[in-house]
């Protein structure tokens, strides 16, 4: 096409002057058209699966074009549909982004407690990794938390108890740091108050 992709006018300081909001709000329904076109008129329905400034090619009066089908599919209207997702990274959309990169379980072998950390901080962490992994086993998630924990009373409290769930696990650690805490403030004195004689 003769003024090239949609990148390089939006690059070009000269060009990108020249497309105001209203060739702009053309560029747009120009794309909007092919794709719903691509979408709803053509048999079988293509989904182009990268749309990008890149890929959009524009001719003299600056009506869109879209270009390079390499990652198109041809949907089949008797099947379910469901796509591998594709696409440039930067286009995609969040959520979508988000989800191409789940972790393994075996990152949480890594996780470990430090000596000084807190029961609370350590699930906290544990559970920000957990919750990065796609369809976790309960029976891996008790071995990774537990081969993670500081040697300690929580520790052989699980051991003696065995826990058959991960929902199980926290809830025995809720219920340990509460007691923990419980005695925690016992143990304080409280102090006491100052008369306001004394403070002049």
């Amino acid at each position: 096409m003769e003024r090239g992709s949609l990148f390089s006018v939006l690059s070009n300081n000269v060009d990108a002057v020249e497309l105001d909001w209203i060739k702009r709000m053309k560029v747009i329904k120009s794309i909007a058209h092919a794709l719903s076109y691509m979408h709803h008129e053509c048999v079988p329905v293509i989904v182009h699966r990268d749309i990008t400034n890149n890929n959009i090619l524009l001719n003299f009066e600056l009506e869109a074009s879209i270009s390079d089908f390499s990652m198109a599919k041809l949907l089949d209207p008797n099947s379910s549909n469901q796509t591998l997702i594709a696409g440039t990274y930067g286009y995609v959309a969040p959520s979508v982004a988000l989800s191409m990169y789940k972790k393994s379980t075996a990152c949480l072998i890594n996780i470990k407690q430090w000596e000084d950390e807190t029961l609370r901080f350590y699930i906290t962490r544990f559970n920000k990794e957990a919750l990065s992994i796609d369809e976790a086993d309960d029976k891996i998630l008790i071995l990774a938390f537990m081969n993670g924990l500081w040697k300690g009373k929580f520790l052989f409290y699980l051991y003696k108890n065995d826990p058959n769930t991960m929902s199980n696990v926290l809830y025995m650690a809720t219920k340990y740091m509460n007691t923990e805490d419980a005695l925690l403030a016992q143990e304080e004195k409280p102090k006491k108050r100052e008369r306001q004689k004394d403070v002049q």
